[in-house]
């Protein structure tokens, strides 16, 4: 494997990770971004795959998400097939 096709896999799939975990916990991109302390275009940015979130901002996503940083790694590791 190419080490850019597995990033950008994981990238994606982050994105999808959060976009699901978002709707499932009822809220908007603004509502999670207020949450997160984020803007709300750097979340659909996230959410997307065309930003690549800091460790920092897995874990403040994780906070206003209500849940654990290993709960988004790990299902976003779950979606990617790793």
């Amino acid at each position: 494997f190419n080490k850019k096709v597995i990033l950008d896999k994981v990238i994606q799939a982050f994105g999808k990770a959060l976009r699901e975990v978002r709707k499932e916990k009822g809220l908007t991109q603004e509502q999670l971004g207020f949450e997160a302390d984020l803007q709300r275009i750097y979340v659909s940015k996230l959410e997307l795959g065309q930003q690549q979130p800091s460790l920092t901002t897995i874990f403040k996503l994780a906070n206003g998400l209500s849940c654990s940083a290993t709960e988004l790694i790990r299902y976003t590791e779950e979606i990617a097939n790793f």
